[in-house]
C-alpha cells in the first residue's frame, strides 16, 4: 500500500476498542477490535474482504456512550498467512462518512488524550 501518512487529516492512536461493523447487503456483522482510531476513521483487521468504496454501519464502543455512524472502506490490504496458517486476513481502513459532529469531537478528544 502506498499511502502518505503525512497527508492524513486526523492523528491516529493505537486503541483497541470494541466495534461492530454491519454491511448493507445481507447484513453481515463483524464483532472485533480496532487497530487504531482517529476522529476521521478506523483501521481494523478482518477475516473477510470488504470492497473499496463499500459503506458499512459502525457501532463503536470507545467510551461509555457508543458511537453509531457510517463509514466507507478506503483501502484494504491482504495480510499473508504466517507459520503455515491458511487463514487470509485483511487490513482495512474505514473513513467515517456519516458521523455526528459531537461524536467526532468526542473521538478527537479521546485520541488527543491517548497521544499525550
Amino acid at each position: 500500500m502506498n499511502f502518505d501518512k503525512d497527508r492524513r487529516s486526523f492523528p491516529r492512536a493505537n486503541y483497541p476498542c470494541k466495534i461492530v461493523l454491519s454491511t448493507g447487503s445481507g447484513k453481515k456483522v463483524f464483532y472485533l477490535h480496532t487497530e487504531n482510531i482517529s476522529a476521521g476513521g478506523i483501521r481494523v483487521i478482518l477475516a473477510e474482504k470488504l470492497e473499496i468504496g463499500q459503506v458499512v454501519d459502525i457501532e463503536l464502543f470507545a467510551e461509555i456512550i457508543p458511537i453509531k455512524c457510517q463509514g466507507k472502506v478506503i483501502w484494504s490490504v491482504d495480510i499473508k498467512p504466517i507459520n503455515g496458517d491458511k487463514t487470509l486476513l485483511f487490513d482495512v481502513g474505514i473513513e467515517f462518512v456519516d458521523i455526528a459532529e459531537d461524536d467526532q469531537q468526542r473521538l478527537k478528544k479521546l485520541v488527543e488524550s491517548l497521544l499525550r
